[in-house]
């Protein structure tokens, strides 16, 4: 009996460990990198990715994505606890590393003035899910407006125009099933004292 309950409880801790081995967590924060000198060769934006990763991975992020997005830049994707403003403090503490604090400006005026192939600029901000609705409300305080004109008491009237008869009839059928209830019920203790009583024993 024990060994059931063990085996049961061992089954529960291995899907628990399973399912939180198993949970993977989108990126939710990028990471667009734009170089100062449109004409920089592979061998530096490699260099420079592999700062930002190593400087990423001694803050903590996970599932560090590289891509492009539409406009040909590069971008990183990656998930991390830490806020957009905690990450860019971060790594604004490099020197090497040029920050746009803000990304819905232009960036071609925070751009460094001396074009050098190592200069590079980095937007970083959250990802936002496009696909899916992301704020359902359900947090929100429900505010309840009360109609005056609609929620008023309304005393309805009840329809008397039933014939009595039908009144009749139904009371007609709750006699006769109680006289029926009641006759069974007699006729069970009437009989009751003609059942043997039967004595188990070795000698019947």
């Amino acid at each position: 009996m024990k060994s059931k309950l063990h085996f049961g409880i061992l089954i529960i801790l291995l899907a628990f460990l399973g399912r939180y081995i198993e949970t993977s967590v989108a990126p939710n924060q990028q990471i667009v990198v734009q170089f100062s000198d449109a004409e920089i060769t592979e061998n530096d934006a490699q260099k420079t990715i592999e700062a930002i990763q190593l400087k990423l991975k001694a803050i903590g992020v996970e599932q560090i994505q590289i891509g492009q997005d539409q406009n040909g830049q590069l971008k990183i994707t990656y998930y991390s606890n830490a806020d957009v403003e905690q990450i860019q403090s971060i790594l604004a503490d490099d020197a090497s590393f040029n920050i746009a604090h803000n990304s819905n400006k232009d960036h071609s005026s925070n751009l460094p003035k001396h074009n050098n192939l190592k200069d590079y600029q980095l937007n970083i901000s959250e990802i936002q899910e496009s696909g899916q609705p992301t704020h359902w409300d359900f947090e929100g305080v429900e505010v309840v407006e009360l109609n005056q004109k609609s929620d008023r008491f309304n005393n309805f009237k009840v329809d008397t125009s039933v014939p009595n008869i039908e009144m009749e009839l139904t009371n007609l059928w709750v006699k006769v099933a109680l006289r029926t209830n009641i006759t069974t019920t007699l006729l069970v203790d009437n009989h009751s004292y003609k059942i043997p009583e039967v004595r188990a024993g070795p000698i019947a």
